[in-house]
């Protein structure tokens, strides 16, 4: 009957629990939208609900069963039969404990590593940043010329136009999902073993990119409408991306070549690396650098044209709803073919890139708060039935002379036992446990100190509050009435 009922109850949470985590979770989480209630998984549960009633249940009917009759006659009619044996109750109540500390440790790491991850620098701005994606087809950037011209003519009518500071355009926007790449030859680099040339992240960009975005140059100089022409090729490389192939020296003046082309490019500055890939991330591990080049006839990708899906960035002063109609409304006029789309800000793009470890943290939160409040109720549990059938020596104990400090602490020293053990068995599992989530967390290890010994008291602190309303109980147990017990 108990198991039915909770299973009711679990039923009720359930779907309440469902409708929520498809509200929190991303909307791009693979196949959202056709998670529902499925009965074969319905029946699962209620059938495995039934089952564990029946198991927990069998040890005290069985106990239960071979009580001698003389046995519970003397027990004064406190209770209906023998209970179930002390270590098999302490051990749930310690594995309870252990597995409550596991969770929560997990959800301590995961909380942390989401603090440093939502205040971390992407390496750009993402305030009144307005942006979105222009698509013409293929087809309509084979004529290069043509293209560039289209884009150049859209960019000058969006500069001109009320309520805008700059604007700029990009092939890849940070934090966008995309990836561009290309081989690159680098000058006085030796070619791997395997004759492979290193793949780099290739930015195509306007002039006036880094100032929009904020990002910031450290060295050298920016691009400049001069450099759309393509003569002479140009370059800038990112931060990490010099350090790793000219390490100690000045990458500024060095040379850089596409595969299959036949000019070198000079590269003329460098940039402060960007949170391009994710916000743990500047590049994909497969990828071995990252590249600017200015928007010209001679950026070409590894299919050898020029982009033709460009997204434009657009810095600010007014309201972006205006900001975006005007922008749908220039291109339109200028192509009615050509579509205006993911119109967002840069800010939503960010609260995007951390929308997924946000949802996973929440879901170990729950996780560790459910399991924390089941191990409280074990631990409550277990220390209230043991004060019920103390309850004689107790009164025994006050009626000697032991003072209610005394009987307090009988207590409690009971359940910091069960707390201990459990807290123990937690963070030894702990330990290996969060070792797999090393590739969710950032900014801390999975064997972060602080996490563990904070989550550690927190759980003390926790379970020894749980211990002490049966310890009041057994404090307020009066001698006259625990002796007539028998």
């Amino acid at each position: 009957m108990l198991a039915l009922l909770g299973g009711l109850l679990g039923f009720g949470v359930a779907i309440v629990g469902l409708w929520t985590l498809k509200a929190s979770l991303p909307a791009d989480t693979p196949r959202l939208a056709d998670v529902h209630m499925d009965w074969r998984v319905l029946a699962f549960t209620g059938a495995l609900t039934i089952l564990t009633g029946f198991i927990f249940g069998l040890a005290p009917a069985l106990q239960s069963s071979r009580a001698a009759l003389s046995e519970t006659l003397n027990s004064g009619g406190r209770s209906g039969a023998i209970p179930v044996s002390q270590r098999l109750r302490s051990a749930l109540a310690v594995g309870e404990v252990g597995f409550a500390m596991l969770l929560v440790v997990a959800a301590g790491l995961l909380i942390r590593s989401f603090w440093a991850l939502s205040h971390i620098n992407p390496g750009f701005r993402s305030e009144r940043i307005l942006t979105a994606r222009i698509t013409p087809n293929e087809s309509f950037c084979v004529d290069t010329a043509r293209c560039l011209m289209f884009y150049r003519d859209v960019l000058d009518h969006v500069q001109s136009s009320p309520g805008v500071n700059g604007a700029a355009l990009v092939n890849t926007l940070p934090l966008g999902g995309r990836v561009s790449k290309r081989s690159l030859e680098i000058e006085a680099l030796s070619p791997s073993a395997e004759g492979v040339l290193p793949l780099f992240w290739l930015d195509v960009i306007t002039p006036d990119y880094f100032r929009v975005m904020g990002m910031h140059l450290l060295s050298g100089r920016a691009f400049t409408r001069a450099d759309e022409s393509g003569n002479p090729p140009v370059a800038i490389i990112a931060a990490s991306s010099a350090q790793r192939f000219w390490p100690g020296q000045n990458a500024v003046g060095k040379h850089i070549k596409f595969a299959r082309d036949d000019e070198w490019r000079t590269v003329v500055g460098i940039i402060a690396d960007v949170r391009a890939y994710d916000l743990q991330h500047t590049i994909p591990d497969y990828i071995r650098g990252t590249v600017y080049v200015p928007y010209s006839p001679k950026s070409s990708l590894e299919d050898g044209r020029v982009p033709a899906e460009m997204t434009i960035a657009v810095q600010t002063s007014s309201d972006d709803s205006q900001v975006g109609g005007m922008l749908r409304r220039i291109v339109t006029g200028m192509n009615p073919e050509v579509p205006v789309s993911e119109l967002k800000t840069m800010r939503s793009v960010v609260s995007e890139a951390v929308s997924t470890p946000a949802s996973t943290m929440s879901l170990f939160v729950t996780f560790a708060g459910l399991a924390l409040v089941l191990g409280v109720v074990g631990i409550y549990g277990v220390l209230a039935f043991l004060v019920s059938k103390r309850t004689r020596e107790i009164g025994i104990r006050i009626a000697l002379g032991a003072q209610r400090g005394d009987v307090l602490w009988l207590i409690l020293k009971e359940g910091a036992k069960f707390s201990l053990a459990g807290i123990s068995l937690g963070l030894a599992g702990a330990f290996v446990v969060t070792r797999g989530l090393a590739s969710e967390l950032y900014g801390i290890g999975p064997m972060d100190p602080v996490t563990y010994v904070g989550v550690a008291l927190v759980m003390a602190a926790v379970t020894l509050l749980a211990c002490y309303i049966p310890a009041r109980r057994a404090m307020k147990v009066d001698p006259l009435i625990a002796l007539r017990y028998e």
